[in-house]
């Protein structure tokens, strides 16, 4: 054994070298659908204002963030990175949009996320979502999505195989303050709500029991 023992040490070391400096390879780009973009349509800056049956008005101001997310499809540098790691890849760089709408007056914020979710590990099967949080005083909605578009078609998508957990209800027809919108994304989450239609993005918010609709 004490034979081969410097060999060992040599090739341990030969393999330390060879992933020391390893980086991550970008291998393409992809861009969220128009449908799922529809969700997230606000501006940096953008002011959204909702009304009440009162006729009381409520200002929300959009932040926007479009930092983009990874697809890792395949791992490199494992004998020295943590194999669950988002890091050292080959990847895909992932359209991601991100609304944060806040209201200063009240102290609460709406986050609307449009992103890519990856499928399995190490492959390049995706589906594209829209996840929301509602955090205020003594409230918060956390963490539900709705998937938008599933990005391949070689194999069977199943959505309990996904990492999400909580789920937007989806409703046919809702009146909110006399007006009728069809195709409406609902927080399910607790008391308040958060409203969406695609191709509007926010249209609506329960809170305490108020209703909130955004003004035409």
């Amino acid at each position: 054994m004490k034979i081969y023992f410097p060999l060992l040490c040599i090739a341990l070391l030969f393999t330390a070298c060879k992933y020391e400096n390893c980086e991550d390879i970008k291998e393409g780009e992809v861009a969220l659908s128009p449908s799922t973009k529809s969700f997230v349509p606000y501006t940096q800056g953008e002011s959204v204002i909702l009304v009440n049956e009162a006729g009381e008005t409520l200002e929300l101001i959009n932040e926007v963030d479009t930092t983009p997310s990874s697809i890792c499809t395949k791992r490199i540098c494992k004998f020295l990175r943590d194999p669950y790691s988002g890091s050292n890849c080959h990847y895909i760089e992932a359209e991601s949009i991100r609304n944060v709408l806040r209201s200063s007056e009240r102290g609460f914020l709406v986050e609307i996320l449009s992103t890519f979710e990856q499928y399995e590990e190490e492959s390049d099967r995706s589906y594209e979502m829209v996840r929301v949080t509602f955090n205020g005083s003594g409230f918060t909605i956390g963490l539900e999505h709705f998937i938008t578009e599933v990005n391949f078609n070689d194999t069977d998508f199943d959505q309990n195989k996904t990492s999400l957990e909580e789920f937007l209800e989806e409703e046919a027809s809702v009146e909110l303050l006399g007006q009728t919108f069809n195709n409406v994304l609902v927080t399910n989450a607790g008391g308040n709500r958060v409203y969406l239609q695609e191709g509007k993005g926010l249209i609506a918010l329960k809170i305490n029991g108020d209703f909130w609709r955004v003004q035409d």
